[in-house]
């Protein structure tokens, strides 16, 4: 029997602001020789991943870099403290006619991916030929492989207001989840036999193969508070 087990934390910030990405991997691999004529092999990994997606540059390489980020540190300071956080961004919009503050819209992207993984491959092979000895050759080969996938994504989109042309007085909050299975499981014979100079090989099986998604998503908008 030979078993391997591995455990990886990754956690990269990113280069933008709000594109962090953590994930938590184990795997699991093993062979096994149960009997001279039953051998199981198994490959099986799970893995939780959280992430923001977001693409500031997208936006904030089409504003000109003289544009500041920030209000002045008296407007910062005249601002209520309970909304300071999302309104304390210059008014692109407003400045310039066009575009809005990237880095403000970043600050307001609240969307969480939570990702939930499982995959795993299962195989038993039975060689025949080492039960009753006329079957030599003969083998029958088991496989199973699925694949299982789960993800909620929340947001959350706060009250704002930078100025004249750039605010919303509503909250908004996006919940979706979706799950998704995949599975195929592959059962053959296999017929090998060397007779004088000449061999034969021989295979025969089934494939049986299935895929499901589901999805739900709901959203609301108030203006009641800006607390997610």
């Amino acid at each position: 029997h030979t078993y391997f087990t591995s455990v990886n934390y990754s956690k990269v910030l990113g280069t933008q602001l709000k594109s962090d990405n953590e994930r938590l991997t184990a795997r699991l691999n093993s062979s096994n020789k149960m009997f001279s004529w039953l051998k199981i092999n198994e490959d099986l990994a799970i893995s939780n991943e959280k992430r923001h997606n977001n693409n500031i540059y997208g936006g904030a390489r089409n504003i000109p870099s003289i544009v500041p980020v920030y209000k002045t540190a008296e407007e910062i300071a005249a601002l209520d403290p309970t909304s300071r956080e999302f309104n304390q961004y210059f008014d692109v919009a407003q400045s310039i006619g066009i575009l809005n503050n990237s880095v403000a819209q970043t600050a307001r992207n609240n969307g969480t991916n939570n990702w939930l993984s499982l995959y795993g491959n299962v195989l038993g092979e039975i060689d025949l030929g080492k039960i009753i000895k006329p079957l030599e050759g003969l083998k029958f080969t088991s496989t199973l492989g699925f694949e299982r996938i789960d993800n909620d994504y929340h947001s959350f989109s706060p009250i704002y207001s930078l100025g004249s042309r750039d605010y919303s007085n509503k909250t908004g909050v996006n919940d979706n989840f979706s799950k998704y299975l995949h599975w195929t499981f592959n059962n053959f014979i296999t017929y090998n036999k060397t007779f004088s100079k000449h061999t034969i090989g021989l295979t025969a099986g089934t494939v049986a193969e299935q895929e499901t998604s589901n999805y739900f998503g709901a959203s609301a908008s108030t203006g009641i508070s800006n607390n997610p």
